[in-house]
C-alpha cells in the first residue's frame, strides 16, 4: 500500500522560516510520494489538519505518516487533535520552534554546534531510511471539587507546576509587549521568589518508585508504590521521551544516561524546606532562596549537573555533605492537590499548553499503558 504523507507547516513557529524551510527542503526530498501540504492559520489548527487528513484514508492503512513542521507545542497540537489512534502513525518532526525540546533529545548537538540546514532534516533522513523510535504518552487530567474531570491533555515532553509553569504562563501573557525569548527572562524574573503550597502523591505500578542516589550512581527503591511530597515546592517537572527542554538545558538527564523502563516518567523535584538553613516559609526565606534556585536550576546547562548538589550551610554545592538539593525520582504518574488559597499552585503545563486546576480540584499525570504508546512512532 502506498504511503499516505502530510506535511503541516506552522510558518509562525520559532523564527518564522518554517515555510521556506519546507519548501526549499522538504518537498524536494519527498517529491516522489504522494503528499498533501498543509499550513496552520491559528492555535489549534495542526491537530484539526492531522484529524481531516487521516478521516480521508482508508481504513487500515498502515503507512501514513505525519511531516511536522514547528514545535513541541505544534507536536503537541497534532498528538491532543488525533488522541490516541487505533493504528500506528509515524512523525517526523522539522525543528522550528522555540526550544524543540523533542528534536534535541532525539539528536543532541555537540557543545557549542549550530544547528546546520542538515540537521534540521535528520528526522526527515531517518523516515526516508525506515528508522523509528516509538513515543511515550502522558495523559494529563484536570478534577474538579467533586472529582469530575474537566479537562485532559496527552503529552510527549513535559508536565510541570511551581516555576516552570508560571514562566510559561507569564511569558505568554508578555508576548505582546515583549517579544522574542527575553520575555521568558522577565517572566522567569517576575516569579523565582514564589514557593507553591501543593499535597503531591506519586504512584508506580511497578513494585516502589525510585529515587536516584547521586553517591552510589543509581536509582533505588524507596519501597513502596506510593509516596506522599509535602510542600512548599519551588520546582516540579516532569518528562518523557526528553532529557531536556531546551537544546543544553539537560533537566532530566538520566533519562539518556540511565533510561526509564516503559511506563515510567522522570521526575524532577526542588522543596526549599529540605534546605537545613530553612526553618519556615516566610518573605524573608523566600527571598534568600532565590540565588540557591537560580544557581540549582543554572547547573542544569552544565550536562545536568543540578542533580549531583548538596546543600553545604546553605549554600548548594557539589562539595556539600547535607541533603541534596533535587528530588530526581522515577514512578508512572503524580497527583498534585494544590492549597486552595495558593492561586499560583493551580497552574500546569504539558507541553507548553498551560491549564488552570478548578478550585478545590487536582491534577493527575500519568504514562499510558504500552497498548497506547505503540501508536506514535517517531522518524530517529
Amino acid at each position: 500500500m502506498e504511503v499516505s504523507l502530510l506535511v503541516i507547516c506552522n510558518p509562525v513557529s520559532g523564527d518564522g522560516k518554517g515555510r521556506q524551510f519546507v519548501q526549499e527542503h522538504v518537498l524536494p526530498l519527498i517529491q516522489d510520494h504522494d503528499y498533501e501540504l498543509q499550513e496552520t492559520k491559528e492555535a489549534g489548527a495542526a491537530g484539526r489538519l492531522a484529524v481531516e487528513f487521516l478521516r480521508k484514508q482508508p481504513t487500515g492503512n498502515p503507512n501514513i505518516v505525519l511531516v511536522i513542521s514547528g514545535g513541541d507545542g505544534t507536536v503537541h497540537e497534532v498528538i491532543n487533535g488525533i488522541g490516541v489512534p487505533s493504528q500506528p502513525l509515524q512523525l517526523v518532526i522539522c525543528p522550528h520552534g522555540t526550544a524543540n525540546a523533542l528534536y534535541s533529545t532525539l539528536f543532541p548537538l555537540l557543545r557549542d554546534e549550530l544547528p546546520t540546514l542538515e540537521y534540521r532534516l535528520r528526522s526527515l533522513r531517518a523516515y526516508l531510511e525506515g528508522r523509528t523510535r516509538r513515543l511515550t504518552l502522558t495523559k494529563t487530567c484536570f478534577l474538579d471539587s467533586n472529582n469530575d474531570v474537566t479537562n485532559t491533555l496527552l503529552g510527549v515532553v513535559v508536565a510541570s507546576t511551581a516555576l516552570h509553569a508560571s514562566i510559561l504562563d507569564t511569558a505568554e501573557h508578555l508576548r505582546a509587549s515583549i517579544p522574542g525569548i527575553d520575555r521568558f527572562k522577565a517572566a522567569a524574573a517576575e516569579n523565582i521568589s514564589k514557593w507553591y503550597h501543593s499535597h503531591v502523591r506519586l504512584f508506580s505500578r511497578s513494585e516502589s518508585i525510585q529515587i536516584y542516589d547521586p553517591i552510589i550512581r543509581a536509582f533505588k527503591p524507596l519501597g513502596s508504590a506510593e509516596f506522599d511530597l509535602p510542600g512548599p515546592f519551588a520546582y516540579f517537572l516532569s518528562t518523557v521521551n526528553v532529557d531536556r527542554l531546551e537544546p543544553a538545558f539537560e533537566i532530566t538527564p538520566l533519562f539518556a544516561l540511565s533510561p526509564p523502563t516503559r511506563g515510567e516518567m522522570d521526575l524532577v523535584v526542588i522543596r526549599p524546606l529540605r534546605d537545613p538553613s530553612v526553618e519556615t516559609d516566610s518573605p524573608n526565606a523566600r527571598v534568600a532562596f532565590v540565588q540557591n534556585l537560580t544557581g540549582v536550576l543554572q547547573e542544569a546547562y552544565t550536562q545536568g549537573n543540578h542533580i549531583n548538589l548538596r546543600y553545604q550551610n546553605g549554600v548548594p554545592s557539589v562539595a556539600g555533605n547535607g541533603p541534596f538539593v533535587v528530588e530526581y525520582l522515577r514512578c508512572s504518574g503524580w497527583v498534585w492537590t494544590p492549597n486552595e488559597f495558593n492561586i499560583d499552585a493551580h497552574l500546569v503545563c504539558v507541553d507548553g499548553t498551560i491549564v488552570g486546576i478548578p478550585m478545590n480540584g487536582k491534577a493527575t499525570c500519568e504514562v499510558l499503558c504500552d497498548s497506547a504508546n505503540a501508536h506514535y512512532l517517531v522518524c530517529a
